[in-house]
Order: C-alpha cells, then sequence, then structure tokens
C-alpha cells in the first residue's frame, strides 16, 4: 500500500540571512507566494524576506523597512478574520550594537502603537 505524502503550506513564512542582491532578488521560487524583501544594497550577507500566501490581502510597511548596520527589517500589515496584523522579520547584523538595536526596535514597536504584531527573526549574536 502506497503512504500519502501530506504537504503543508503556511500563509506565511519569515525568511533571514537571505543573501539577495539586486541581481537576483527576485529569483525565489515559492509558487503562490507572493515575496516581500530587503536585501543589502553594496555588501554581500544578511537581508530579510517575507513570503505571503497569494490568496491574501497585504500592504508593504515601507517606513518599516531598514537595512543598516545595527537592522534589517521588513514589514506587511494583513487583513485576516476581520483583524489587521503586522508581521515584521527582523535581523541583527552580527557584532551590532546590541543598545543601538534595542533603541531601534524599541522605536518601531512604539511607532506600530498598539496594533496586533507578530514579530520574526534573529535578534541574537
Amino acid at each position: 500500500m502506497q503512504q500519502k505524502t501530506e504537504i503543508l503550506e503556511f500563509d506565511i513564512i519569515a525568511l533571514s540571512e537571505t543573501w539577495f542582491s539586486e541581481g537576483n532578488h527576485d529569483l525565489i521560487g515559492f509558487p503562490n507566494y507572493n515575496h516581500v524583501s530587503t536585501y543589502r544594497p553594496v555588501r554581500t550577507g544578511g537581508g530579510v524576506s517575507l513570503l505571503i500566501k497569494d490568496n491574501l490581502y497585504y500592504k508593504e510597511l515601507q517606513h518599516f523597512k531598514y537595512n543598516t548596520d545595527i537592522l534589517e527589517s521588513v514589514f506587511v500589515e494583513i487583513e485576516m478574520i476581520g483583524k489587521n496584523i503586522v508581521i515584521g522579520c527582523i535581523y541583527r547584523p552580527p557584532n551590532s550594537n546590541l543598545s543601538l538595536f534595542n533603541d531601534s526596535i524599541g522605536d518601531i514597536l512604539d511607532n506600530l502603537n498598539k496594533q496586533n504584531c507578530l514579530l520574526i527573526g534573529r535578534f541574537q549574536h
């Protein structure tokens, strides 16, 4: 008897250390997902992405998109079950200043102003 293989599908997938660049950021191949990302324009490494199932309505929050030596992030707002939920993928580059990183995250959280929010990523080094 042949076993049935179950395929898991997620509404949102967060990726860090994508290593995307200007020349390859659109090469990600996940059918049925939209891709929102930020990448390092000059140096290699880092980068964050959110893959959002194509049946979800979302808008990218450009004012929370960072690509600095302290913080890399990408945020979207998704309408789910009658609520808007903000989802952010955050990455702290290696050896970055922890105090400045914490200040940046604090500023982002203050500006989200009590919205439903989910932060995903790599915060330590």
